[in-house]
């Protein structure tokens, strides 16, 4: 079974929020002449997806879950003013596998499919670059692509032929919480975890049959990396 998210660290979130807003205001490494306008950051970023809607109407009781993925990923963000800039992020395409949950618990993945999500987002800085630590939050835009979807031999058997299905793309609101920690000239260490939740629609046809069902993900996103400001 697909992990879960951990309930304990969601329910902290906020006491981490206002500690780093805290933390961030009052101390100060040294200012640089001019404050940079650009940066970015490259890491590690990991998805995990809550599949809500993911039943398999040929087969009683079956429904499915969608599997986690990382990647590397890469952010670039411009500066506005001193706390507001904008972010656009990209990442290679995330790989998922729709395991069987319900009556199909326990038989492994029954599809498979990727993900293109790039992500433009509005950010508030609780502190300038001369921060010690500086924690921020975003909301912003995302728009995911779903390809390359197909089904496992092991459902086309339990069906009795071969199925396909696709997921729609779909445009969706994204919410972010960062720090940054400068541990360098120029050079910080970042923590993120950003929330969306694309409702998108499913369509699978199995012979000449086809069906179509809403299906909703909540995917939550960490990442942990490194950045540099020019």
């Amino acid at each position: 079974m697909r992990p879960q998210t951990n309930t304990n660290i969601l329910s902290v979130l906020p006491i981490l929020v206002v500690t780093a807003i805290v933390l961030g205001l009052p101390f100060s490494v040294a200012r640089a002449a001019e404050p940079s306008r650009w940066q970015a950051r490259a890491g590690v970023y990991f998805a995990n997806p809550d599949l809500g809607g993911g039943s398999i109407p040929v087969i009683p009781g079956a429904s499915t879950e969608l599997s986690n993925d990382q990647k590397p990923g890469l952010a670039v963000t411009w500066f506005v003013g001193d706390q507001l800039a904008v972010e656009v992020f990209i990442s290679p395409p995330f790989e998922f596998e729709l395991e069987g949950a319900g009556s199909l618990q326990g038989v492994g993945a029954v599809g498979r499919l990727k993900s293109l999500t790039p992500l433009v987002l509005t950010q508030w800085y609780f502190a300038g670059e001369d921060a010690f630590i500086r924690p921020y939050i975003g909301v912003g835009v995302a728009y995911t692509i779903f390809y390359d979807e197909q089904t496992t031999a092991t459902l086309d058997e339990l069906i009795g032929t071969k199925a396909e299905f696709d997921f729609e793309n779909k445009l969706s609101l994204v919410t972010q919480f960062g720090v940054d920690i400068p541990f360098a000239d120029r050079w910080f260490a970042n923590v993120m975890m950003a929330y969306l939740e694309p409702d998108t629609e499913a369509h699978m046809s199995i012979g000449p049959a086809s069906l179509s069902s809403d299906v909703t993900i909540s995917a939550w996103v960490t990442a942990v990396g490194v950045g540099y400001r020019f």
